[in-house]
C-alpha cells in the first residue's frame, strides 16, 4: 500500500501524458459540442415554446437528455476501449510492469483517466449548452432566457448522477478490453449492449442492466421524489463498477481467465465469495420498498397557483360528499381526521382544480400541486406515494376494445378482454417509482379489481 500511495500520482500523470496525439481530447470536444449545436440551431429555426416555465431549465435538460441517450454511452465505450488498446497495440503491458510502481496503480489509473474524461465531457456539454442558451437569449428575446434563471442545483445534481451512472459501463468495458485483446470485439459488444440497454429502458424491463443506467437517469432527470440524491440504478452502478474493477484486476495480474478466477480451490473460493457479496448488495439495492401504514390519517400539501383557494376539500364519489376540509395558509394545507375512511379513490379539490387520489384510513399523503403554462403538475409523497404516482401515469388500454370490438366474435372479444386484463395486472405488479417504491398489496388488489370493471365496461361498449 505504501508503494501504491507513493507512486500513484506519477503513474496517473504518465497515463495522462499518453493521451497526447491519440485524438481522445478532440473526440471529447466534438461529443460535448454536437448536441448543443443542434439544439441551438433548432432554437433559431423554431418558434419559442410558450408553455415552458423555465427556458433555461428546459433547454439544459433537452441537451443532457439528447446527449446521454446514445452518444454519451458510445463515447464512453470508445474512450475505454482506446485507452486499453494503446497497450495491446504496442504490447507494453509487460514493459509497464517492470517499472518500480505498484501493479494496482498501473491498473487503476486507466479507469481513473476514463472517469476524468467522462466528467470533462459532461462539463463541456454543460458549458456549450450554456453558451447556446446565451446566444439564443440574446438573438431571440421571445425565447424567455432573459426572464428565467438557471436551476443550478438541478443541473449539477443531474450532471453528477449521469457521471456516477456511467461508472459501471466504464468498468465493464475495461474488463472486456483486458479480456479480449482487440479493438473491434470490445467495441462491438459495447455498442450492442448500449442498444439493448436503451431498448430495455424503453420497455421498462431489466432495470438492473448496467448499460441502461444512463438512460434511466435521463428518464428521471430531476431526481428523487423523496429528497434522496442517488436513485437505486445509480447505486447499482457503483456496485457493478466495484465488481468488474475487482474482476479486471484479477485478470490483469493473473494474465488469463482460468488463472484469475477458477484455477485452484483458493482462487475459485475467492471468486465465488466476491460474487456472493455482490449478489447480497444487488438484492439490497434492487429490492423495492413498500410504505408502512401511518399512525394517523393525514393529508397535507402545497399549492403553487395564480389564485390560491381559501380551502381544500377531500370529496367522495359518486355524490362528492365532503370527507375532510381545511384552510389554505401560505400555499399550504393540512387535513386530518379520526374517522374510519375506506381505502379507495377520492377527489381533492383546490379551487377549480379537482384531482383523483388514492387514500384511506391510516394513510399519510402529501400532494404538491403546481399549475402553470404546461398545465397541472402533481407530485406525491408519504405512505401512498407509489399508488398515486401509478394512477397519475396509468391509462387503461381499452381503446381497441371500444373502437373495434364490433368486428370480433363474442369468443374472440372475451379472449381479448382477458388478455388485456392479465397484461394490465402484470403492469401494476411490476410498477415501481423512480425511488424504487412499490405500491402496497391492498392497492394492487384494489387496482386489479378496478381494471376488471373497466374492461367489462369496455366489452359492453364494444359489443353494443
Amino acid at each position: 500500500m505504501n508503494l501504491f500511495l507513493s507512486t500513484h500520482g506519477k503513474t496517473f500523470r504518465a497515463e495522462w501524458q499518453k493521451l497526447k496525439r491519440t485524438g481522445i481530447f478532440w473526440l471529447c470536444l466534438g461529443a460535448a459540442l454536437f448536441i448543443p449545436i443542434i439544439n441551438t440551431l433548432v432554437g433559431f429555426l423554431m418558434d419559442a415554446d410558450p408553455s415552458a416555465e423555465n427556458a433555461w431549465g428546459s433547454f439544459l435538460q433537452n441537451n443532457f437528455v439528447g446527449f446521454t441517450g446514445f452518444f454519451f454511452p458510445l463515447f464512453l465505450v470508445i474512450t475505454m476501449v482506446r485507452l486499453v488498446y494503446l497497450e495491446h497495440r504496442s504490447d507494453t503491458w509487460k514493459l509497464m510492469e517492470t517499472q518500480p510502481v505498484a501493479r494496482l496503480s498501473l491498473y487503476i489509473v486507466k479507469y481513473e483517466v476514463a472517469l476524468l474524461i467522462s466528467l470533462l465531457c459532461l462539463i463541456g456539454l454543460l458549458l456549450f449548452a450554456l453558451l447556446g442558451g446565451a446566444i439564443l437569449g440574446a438573438a431571440k428575446p421571445d425565447t424567455g432566457f432573459v426572464k428565467s434563471s438557471i436551476p443550478w442545483a438541478e443541473v449539477f445534481g443531474a450532471l453528477v448522477r449521469y457521471w456516477i451512472a456511467s461508472w459501471a459501463l466504464l468498468a465493464i468495458q475495461y474488463f472486456l478490453s483486458l479480456l479480449i485483446k482487440s479493438f473491434a470485439w470490445p467495441m462491438t459488444i459495447g455498442l450492442v449492449a448500449i442498444i439493448a440497454g436503451g431498448m430495455f429502458a424503453g420497455f421498462k424491463v431489466l432495470g438492473w442492466f448496467p448499460y441502461s443506467a444512463i438512460v434511466y437517469t435521463s428518464a428521471s432527470y430531476k431526481g428523487s421524489n423523496t429528497g434522496g440524491f442517488l436513485l437505486h440504478h445509480e447505486l447499482l452502478s457503483l456496485a457493478w463498477a466495484a465488481l468488474f474493477l475487482w474482476l479486471g484486476f484479477q485478470l490483469f495480474i493473473k494474465r488469463g481467465f482460468a488463472a484469475a478466477f477458477i484455477r485452484g480451490g483458493r482462487q475459485l473460493a475467492q471468486t465465488l465469495g466476491v460474487i456472493a457479496i455482490f449478489a447480497i448488495l444487488f438484492w439490497i439495492v434492487t429490492k423495492p420498498s413498500v410504505s408502512s401504514p401511518y399512525a394517523k390519517t393525514v393529508l397535507t400539501g402545497t399549492l403553487e397557483m395564480d389564485k390560491l383557494p381559501g380551502e381544500v376539500q377531500l370529496l367522495q364519489a359518486p355524490a362528492f360528499n365532503v370527507v375532510m376540509s381545511g384552510k389554505v395558509a401560505n400555499g399550504r394545507f393540512h387535513l386530518s381526521t379520526d374517522n374510519a375512511i375506506p381505502k379507495g379513490i377520492y377527489y381533492l379539490r383546490a379551487g377549480s382544480v379537482r384531482m383523483p387520489v388514492f387514500f384511506g384510513a391510516k394513510d399519510s399523503l402529501h400532494v404538491a400541486l403546481t399549475t402553470g403554462k404546461r398545465g397541472t403538475e402533481l407530485k406525491f409523497g408519504g405512505t401512498r406515494m407509489a399508488e398515486n404516482s401509478f394512477l397519475k401515469e396509468y391509462e387503461p388500454g381499452t381503446g381497441y376494445l371500444q373502437n373495434y370490438g364490433h368486428t370480433l366474435t363474442p369468443f374472440e372479444y372475451s379472449s381479448r378482454v382477458m388478455d388485456r386484463w392479465e397484461s394490465e395486472g402484470k403492469e401494476i405488479d411490476r410498477y415501481k417509482t423512480v425511488d424504487n417504491v412499490k405500491p402496497a398489496e391492498d392497492f394492487i388488489a384494489w387496482q386489479k379489481k378496478d381494471i376488471g370493471c373497466i374492461f367489462i365496461a369496455a366489452a359492453r361498449c364494444g359489443i353494443s
